[in-house]
């Protein structure tokens, strides 16, 4: 295999932790030698690239050649996009499980698109090159006889950059993200009004990352499609990570806490939950240091995510 360009697909002026992971893979490329470009769509009427993206200075086009030279990766809720291309090279990166299936499932009205990704398009054969930023991805991958390799991923240098002073003090108050999980933390909030609760929403990085540096706990009882970002965020800023253990919150590989801090949610043990948030509140210099390996790991995924990198580069020249 030759590649000469890659082209990377994402949603046109859209932040998230998956858009800015594509754009943190296309600014890798280039700097180690091979050209990437961004691919936004065909129909580009304004400036596609996010703000929060510019700093990568990542060329796109609204084109992209169907030769046997070109690679195009698409995330797997984009697969999809790759129907109208037979020559490429064509790259799935699981960023997340749970969505492709979301993903599927709004394709099924669309018979004629549903027919072709499980039909000729089959995402679970040969066709593809399947990457994967997480072992759920990687589990899930392997149970379908369906061979990957890592790519993963790197927390923003907003929060990979900065020394957490842990001897500051902080405020008791629990951290979540509304979007996710909000079911059982409503349940949580209800049977414990007394603990401040704090939503993560509306927030810019810097913003979010500040409300972490001064709080003690962040719980996330989401599905965890992927390798998620938050809880990581909320870890390198000192915050004790409170978790289920579903999707990749159920893998150590993904979610590396200790098992104290992870609850099931089919039996959820309040009282359990509450003892535990009780000792952090109390202890949290001693509590947080049973986070101290979570935070090495995430500092050094840049690193990891490089040499992933040169591997994948050198595999396909």
């Amino acid at each position: 295999m030759s590649i000469k360009t890659i082209y990377v697909i994402s949603p046109p002026n859209y932040a998230t932790g998956g858009t800015l992971l594509l754009h943190q893979a296309a600014y890798y490329f280039n700097q180690l030698g091979i050209t990437a470009k961004m691919f936004y769509g065909k129909k580009i009427k304004s400036d596609p690239v996010h703000e929060q993206f510019k700093k990568f200075g990542i060329d796109y086009d609204t084109k992209i050649p169907n030769q046997k030279d070109v690679m195009v990766i698409v995330p797997e809720v984009r697969i999809d996009h790759l129907r109208n291309y037979r020559k490429v090279h064509k790259v799935i990166w699981w960023l997340s499980v749970d969505n492709f299936h979301i993903e599927i499932d709004s394709l099924k009205p669309k018979r004629r698109i549903y027919r072709n990704l499980m039909g000729y398009y089959n995402v679970f054969n040969d066709h593809y090159t399947h990457l994967v930023q997480s072992k759920y991805a990687e589990t899930f991958l392997k149970e379908k006889n369906v061979k990957s390799r890592f790519l993963s991923d790197y927390l923003d240098d907003v929060y990979t950059s900065m020394e957490v002073d842990f001897s500051k003090p902080r405020t008791s108050q629990i951290l979540y993200n509304p979007k996710k999980g909000i079911e059982t933390t409503k349940l949580l909030m209800e049977k414990f009004p007394n603990y401040n609760w704090v939503p993560l929403e509306n927030l810019s990085p810097e913003q979010m990352r500040n409300l972490m540096l001064e709080s003690k706990v962040y719980i996330d009882f989401g599905n965890h499609p992927g390798k998620d970002r938050i809880p990581r965020e909320a870890a390198i800023c000192g915050c004790c990570v409170i978790t289920n253990k579903n999707g990749s919150a159920a893998f150590q590989e993904d979610v590396p806490i200790d098992p104290q801090y992870k609850f099931d949610e089919e039996t959820l043990d309040f009282n359990r939950f509450e003892a535990v948030v009780h000792s952090i509140f109390e202890d949290y210099s001693s509590k947080q240091s049973n986070f101290s390996n979570y935070r090495e790991k995430i500092k050094n995924e840049q690193s990891v995510f490089v040499e992933e990198m040169k591997s994948f580069i050198d595999s396909i020249k």
